[in-house]
């Protein structure tokens, strides 16, 4: 009991020096070639990822880190950020990495907690087409016009899908969701999740799917029109817009769910 109440006076101290400590920044900055690239994978412990396109075949990268201390020690303390970039076949990743979370001990179990001295936010811009799996452990993700697949998830944050138009897998523990699709695949999968948090979807008015939405504590409301085989409880909504299409299944602990037209 005794070392477990030190270890807990440790954490409190490093945290509190983190909190109270002078801020610094540095950017760094790469575009590459898209050619051969299929899918941009995007990983960050602490911060915000925002992925958007332009007509470019080539992918840019621009990383804002963030670290908390002394004027004396800052150059070291970016040092320790590494944004490292690698291709694995059709796959590029992209991925903040701090040494000391790599180390082991008190220092690296803080910094995979997302606890610690850095921050580290993502402005990833890549060809419309490109496929993008986006993670982060404390921070927002913002995802606008791309028509790739998309599997995006955050453990605290919000999620922002606007004007997608693939298959997609959206969850998020701590935060809303809300996702806007200017145009629905022809079929497949679409999961939207989230355990504290409303989700918001907006549709097509025509919208070809099929749509399961769940939630434990919260109201659904659905405004789609030329709906069929509608079911509704205190909890869950099930309905068919159209034959054919996608399988959209939303699910919420604590939340509403909203889904519109547009």
């Amino acid at each position: 009991m005794k070392r477990l109440n030190i270890a807990i006076l440790l954490v409190f101290l490093l945290i509190s020096g983190f909190l109270f400590a002078d801020t610094f920044s540095d950017t760094f900055q790469k575009t590459l070639p898209a050619d051969g690239v299929k899918k941009v994978r995007i990983s960050t412990t602490n911060g915000s990822v925002t992925v958007s396109t332009w007509e470019k075949n080539e992918i840019g990268i621009v990383a804002y880190k963030k670290v908390k201390g002394s004027e004396k020690d800052k150059k070291e303390m970016l040092k320790e950020i590494e944004i490292k970039v690698e291709k694995a076949g059709d796959e590029l990743k992209i991925k903040a990495i701090h040494s000391k979370g790599e180390s082991g001990g008190l220092f690296g179990w803080l910094m995979n907690l997302g606890i610690g001295d850095f921050e580290v936010d993502f402005e990833i811009t890549v060809p419309a087409a490109m496929n993008i799996e986006a993670h982060s452990t404390n921070g927002e993700i913002v995802i606008n016009d791309v028509e790739g697949r998309l599997n995006a998830s955050t453990t605290n944050g919000s999620i922002k899908a606007l004007r997608i138009r693939n298959t997609a897998d959206i969850s998020s523990t701590n935060g809303e969701i809300k996702v806007y699709y200017s145009l629905l695949p022809e079929k497949g999968d679409i999961e939207i999740a989230t355990t504290n948090g409303e989700i918001e979807l907006i549709l097509p008015e025509n919208a070809r799917c099929s749509i399961d939405a769940y939630t434990n504590n919260g109201e659904i409301e659905c405004s789609l029109p030329n709906l069929s085989n509608k079911y509704q409880s205190k909890r869950r909504f099930k309905a068919i817009s159209k034959e054919g299409g996608p399988k959209l299944s939303l699910k919420t602990t604590n939340g509403d769910i909203n889904i519109l037209s547009k």
